[in-house]
């Protein structure tokens, strides 16, 4: 693939040859600030199967400002997505029309909840239950201890950035009333990014979540929060209390029916640093439970030395 985009490159050299000129490529203009981390995000999904850089792969031609998608080299790893590209460009409505229609297959995302929990036993991890103004359902999130405590152990290693190992996998399971709604995936690729897709109440993988009160299609309304800046309550008051919930209820950072401690919070500034692009407080709860442990006395000696390596 190197090869040839280095050919390529070599004859527009010499040939005097434009990208616009080239019936290869198709120009992209997403208008969007990020332009470049979001067509690296979407286009690396069709790279490999875990992941690549499209522009390495490629797929994605960077000429200056512009950007292009190389059609000939999209059709060597995914035919049916290359197939279904526009005819002249590619804009952002566009580009939403031709992920929803082409990523899951191109990703090979299980096609039902009961395909996927043949590969991921995930009620085994740290579960965290999660309410918030995104939804009125409430969220039983699932992620791998193994994958906390390694984000852990590396966190002053990476300049205090959570980071997952590639291969991490989050569920959440959605109750409206008491009752499963559906279930939603974040899954680590092997170039930093997160597939995101859902199963609906039918288990059936599905192109948008249904909970209340706003369907979200996935994955290109998923990435709007995750790869954004906005912050949410209690965290968007934080230290200062957050106001109180529609119902009334206090909203804070509980874990075990405990309120977790404001320097825990403020150690790891999770949900403002958003780190791996993970809005969740995961580690920050995680570590309060260690914490605890350790104060009753039943820390684990792996618990005790991985709270020691945090400075805590």
């Amino acid at each position: 693939m190197k090869k040839v985009v280095i050919a390529w490159l070599f004859w527009a050299m010499i040939s005097g040859c434009s990208p616009t000129s080239d019936p290869d490529l198709l120009p992209v203009n997403l208008n969007k600030s990020d332009q470049e981390r979001l067509l690296l995000f979407y286009l690396g999904g069709y790279a490999a199967p875990e992941g690549q850089d499209p522009i390495k792969a490629g797929i994605l031609v960077k000429d200056g400002t512009s950007f292009f998608i190389r059609k000939s080299a999209l059709k060597a790893v995914s035919p049916d997505a290359a197939a279904q590209l526009p005819a002249d460009k590619m804009d952002w409505n566009g580009l939403k029309s031709w992920v929803g229609a082409t990523y899951n297959r191109a990703r090979n995302i299980p096609i039902s909840l009961s395909s996927f929990l043949q590969q991921v036993a995930y009620k085994q991890g740290f579960k965290l239950s999660v309410s918030g103004v995104m939804t009125t359902a409430i969220r039983d999130v699932y992620v791998p201890e193994s994958a906390l405590r390694a984000a852990l152990a590396s966190y002053k290693e990476n300049g205090k950035k959570l980071l997952y190992p590639v291969g991490t996998t989050f569920v959440g399971e959605h109750r409206e009333e008491g009752n499963w709604v559906e279930t939603t995936i974040m899954k680590k690729r092997r170039d930093g990014f997160w597939d995101y897709w859902v199963y609906n109440q039918a288990g059936n993988l599905a192109e948008q979540t249904l909970a209340k009160p706003q369907s979200l299609k996935s994955p290109v309304q998923c990435v709007g929060c995750h790869f954004g800046s906005r912050q949410f309550e209690p965290h968007k008051s934080f230290p200062n209390p957050a106001p109180l919930g529609a119902n009334g209820t206090k909203r804070e950072l509980y874990l075990n029916g405990k309120v977790v401690p404001a320097a825990l919070i403020t150690y790891f500034k999770e949900h403002a640093k958003r780190s791996d692009t993970i809005l969740g407080p995961y580690a920050t709860l995680f570590v309060s439970g260690l914490l605890e442990k350790r104060q009753i006395g039943t820390a684990s000696e792996a618990d005790l030395s991985l709270i020691k390596s945090l400075g805590l």
